[in-house]
C-alpha cells in the first residue's frame, strides 16, 4: 500500500505541474501581442490539450491497471495472512499435541506394562497348578512304582522259591521225564484227566498242571469251542503256556523242554475236519531244545495217515513269534505273515497254532493247516498235540 500511494501522488504532481505550464505558455502568447496568430494558438492549445487529455486517459489506463494489481496483490496478502494464521493455529495445535505425547505415552505404557503383568501373573498361577498337579501325579506314580516294584520283588522270590533247584542233585533233576507216568510219584491228581506234577523233587512248590489221556500228556488242543482262544500271541505268553486245560490251550515251551530233555519222547497228532472226518501223524522222536537255542524242534521218525508234514519245514528250526524272529526268511516273519508261533523255518507246511477259522479259507495259509491233508486253504477244526515217554 505504500508504494501505490508514493506512485499516485507522484503523478497527480506530474500532471498539476505540466497544467500549471499549458496555462503559462497561453498567458505568454497573449501577451507578446501575436493576437493576429490567435487562430494557430488555439489550435496549438487543442493540440496541447488533446495530449494531455490522451496523456490523461492513458494515465487512468495505468492506473487502473495498477490497482487491478494492488488488489490481487493484496488478495494474495490476505491469503497468505490467513494461510500464516492457519499454519500458526496448526503449528500451535501440533505443539499442544506433541507436549501432550510423553504424558500419553507414559499412560499406554502404564495401561500394557499392567495388562502384561497380570496377563504373566495369571500364567504362572495357572503353571504352579499344573506343576502342581504334576507333583501329585509324580508323587502317585512314585508310589504305584514302588507297589509294583514290592510286588515284582515278591514275586521274584515266590518264583525263585518255586523254581530253584540249585540245591537240586544231578540225579533228581535227571529224574525229570516225559510224562505222567513216570511222575506218579511227583504228582496229584485233580480229575481222572488232570495232574499236578512237581517235576523236581528237591522244588515241591514248582507245579505244572497237565491234562492227561491215558499215558499220553496233552501239550496242544485247539477244538471249536467258544470263547475261542487267540493263538497269535508274544513270545513270552509262548513259553510260559497260556489258554485253559478244559479248553484250548498251549502248555508252554519252558514245560515242553522240561518234560522232553531228559527222557526220549514221541509225539502223536490227532486232525479233524469240519465233516468230522480225522487223520493222525506220530513222530517216534520228539524234542525241544533250550531257551538259548530259541527252543529248537525235533520230530522225526513219522508214521500215520495225515502225511509228514514236519519233515520239510519244521524239523530242526527255533520256535517264532510277531515279536521274536528266529525263521530262515532274511525278507519277513513267517509267525507275523501266518498269524501263529510255531517253528517256522522258510515258513511252512504245518501251522498248528494259527488262527481258528473255519473250514476253506479267503486267505492263503493263516488257519490250521494240515499242508499234506487239506493244504493251505483249509483251517482244520480241532487239533490235538500229545506226547509220552518213548517205549523202551
Amino acid at each position: 500500500m505504500g508504494i501505490y500511494r508514493v506512485l499516485k501522488l507522484y503523478l497527480v504532481n506530474k500532471m498539476k505541474t505540466m497544467f500549471i505550464l499549458a496555462c503559462l505558455t497561453f498567458r505568454i502568447v497573449i501577451s507578446s501581442g501575436y493576437a493576429d496568430q490567435n487562430e494557430n494558438v488555439n489550435a496549438a492549445i487543442l493540440d496541447a490539450i488533446s495530449q494531455l487529455n490522451s496523456k490523461v486517459d492513458n494515465f487512468q489506463e495505468t492506473m487502473s491497471q495498477l490497482n487491478s494489481k494492488v488488489y490481487r496483490i493484496q488478495e494474495e496478502m490476505n491469503n497468505m495472512k490467513l494461510l500464516f494464521i492457519s499454519n500458526g493455529l496448526i503449528a500451535n495445535d501440533v505443539n499442544q499435541k506433541i507436549s501432550l505425547l510423553p504424558t500419553q505415552i507414559l499412560d499406554m505404557a502404564v495401561k500394557l506394562g499392567t495388562s502384561i503383568i497380570d496377563s504373566v501373573g495369571n500364567d504362572l498361577k495357572e503353571q504352579e497348578k499344573i506343576l502342581s498337579n504334576i507333583d501329585t501325579n509324580i508323587s502317585s506314580l512314585e508310589s504305584t512304582y514302588r507297589n509294583i516294584n514290592t510286588k515284582i520283588n515278591n514275586m521274584n522270590v515266590d518264583i525263585k522259591a518255586h523254581t530253584d533247584t540249585s540245591k537240586c542233585s544231578e540225579q533228581e533233576i535227571s529224574n525229570v521225564s516225559g510224562g505222567v507216568t513216570a511222575l506218579q510219584h511227583n504228582s496229584t491228581e485233580v480229575n481222572s484227566n488232570l495232574f499236578e506234577i512237581f517235576p523236581y523233587s528237591c522244588s515241591s512248590r514248582y507245579i505244572v498242571s497237565m491234562l492227561c489221556d491215558d499215558d499220553w500228556t496233552i501239550i496242544q488242543r485247539r477244538q471249536d469251542v467258544q470263547p475261542r482262544v487267540n493263538f497269535t500271541r508274544p513270545w513270552i505268553d509262548y513259553v510260559q503256556g497260556f489258554g485253559e486245560l478244559t479248553g484250548e490251550f498251549w502248555l508252554g515251551l519252558d514245560n515242553l523242554y522240561m518234560l522232553t530233555s531228559a527222557t526220549r519222547n514221541e509225539l502223536y497228532i490227532e486232525l479233524e475236519d469240519w465233516e468230522n472226518n480225522t487223520r493222525w501223524a506220530r513222530y517216534s522222536h520228539f524234542a525241544v531244545g533250550p531257551a538259548e537255542d530259541n527252543y529248537r524242534l525235533t520230530a522225526t521218525g513219522y508214521t500215520g495217515n495225515a502225511g509228514d508234514a514236519l519233515k520239510k519245514r519244521h524239523n530242526g528250526s527255533s520256535f517264532s513269534t510277531y515279536d521274536n524272529d528266529n525263521d530262515a526268511v532274511s525278507s519277513g516273519n513267517c509267525a507275523r505273515m501266518y498269524k501263529g508261533g510255531w517253528w517256522y523255518k522258510d515258513c511252512h507246511q504245518a501251522n498248528l497254532n494259527g488262527l481258528g477259522d473255519h473250514g476253506i479259507e479267503t486267505a492263503y495259509a493263516v488257519g490250521i493247516n494240515w499242508l499234506q491233508w487239506l493244504g493251505h486253504r483249509y483251517s482244520l477244526r480241532k487239533v490235538v498235540m500229545k506226547i509220552r515217554p518213548q517205549a523202551n
